[in-house]
């Protein structure tokens, strides 16, 4: 009668045997037809094959952030909600920086905050904090990951989890990132299905390859119309594109002239060992 009640008397109440079977449901009615159907896209059934498999912790970067992310964990759970206060009163008492609103907005205000969000410095702080949360309330519960990897700015989640940095440390680092993409002249980013090989030869002067995601999965950076131009050709030629929900051209030639600069942001910086691979 309540999911809730069968998760916990089969996480307490049960022996754990070999063979499992597993699925996503949205309801108690869903969890029944699903069960019934038995269809192999939605019912998982295989062999445990190690009692403490390992675990990796993936985080995404800059575009990944939408409106009322983690909000109901935020109602619910102590510690994410501590934990995201915290980013949150350290953004506001150092650099004035207010986001909850954009967060958490109020009915109604999702369109604008999602279209505030994807400023450069707010769209990364967002993310970071989200993420940064979101792993500690799982390590929390206990679920420890023997790894971790994260992409362009889930890279510092992965140092500030591992204890290379501190949260007030990497925030601050991070602060200085989308300081500098703000300065930027509109840009964008455009994920491909084409390996690095096979987008090059779509590249105009000043484009930049931002990302090889995988052996058929690129991202390319350059200006606004650049990336309009490119994602309408490659459209037109039925080659899978997506833009990311991000309005500056991050890992592109456009950052050489602040590396200088955001070196300097390291200063100061307490680094400690890594107490977890990434």
């Amino acid at each position: 009668e309540n999911l809730a009640d069968v998760a916990f008397t089969l996480q307490e109440g049960r022996h754990a045997f070999d063979h499992r079977r597993v699925m996503v449901v949205q309801d108690v009615d869903d969890a029944v037809r699903t069960l019934e159907s038995g269809d192999r896209k939605r019912v998982f059934s295989d062999v445990v094959r190690t009692k403490k498999p390992p675990l990796v912790f993936m985080f995404p970067g800059g575009g990944a952030q939408y409106p009322r992310m983690g909000e109901e964990l935020y109602r619910r759970e102590k510690v994410y909600r501590d934990l995201i206060d915290e980013g949150l009163s350290i953004l506001d008492r150092r650099w004035s920086i207010s986001l909850r609103d954009l967060m958490f907005p109020p009915s109604g205000q999702e369109a604008a905050a999602a279209a505030e969000l994807e400023r450069p410095l707010k769209s990364i702080l967002s993310i970071f904090l989200t993420e940064y949360a979101l792993a500690r309330l799982w390590m929390s519960r206990g679920v420890e990951p023997q790894g971790m990897t994260g992409h362009s700015l889930g890279e510092y989640t992965a140092a500030c989890l591992a204890g290379v940095m501190s949260l007030e440390d990497t925030l601050a680092i991070v602060v200085a990132r989308g300081q500098i993409f703000e300065r930027l002249p509109e840009g964008a980013m455009l994920s491909v299905g084409l390996s690095e090989e096979a987008v090059r030869p779509y590249f105009k002067e000043g484009q930049s390859l931002a990302a090889a995601n995988a052996p058929e999965l690129s991202v390319v950076s350059g200006t606004d119309q650049q990336i309009s131009a490119l994602q309408e050709k490659l459209l037109g030629e039925d080659i899978d594109c997506q833009r990311l929900k991000i309005s500056v051209a991050a890992h592109s030639a456009m950052l050489d002239p602040f590396l200088d600069e955001f070196r300097r942001a390291f200063e100061g910086v307490q680094f400690g060992k890594p107490s977890i691979p990434f």
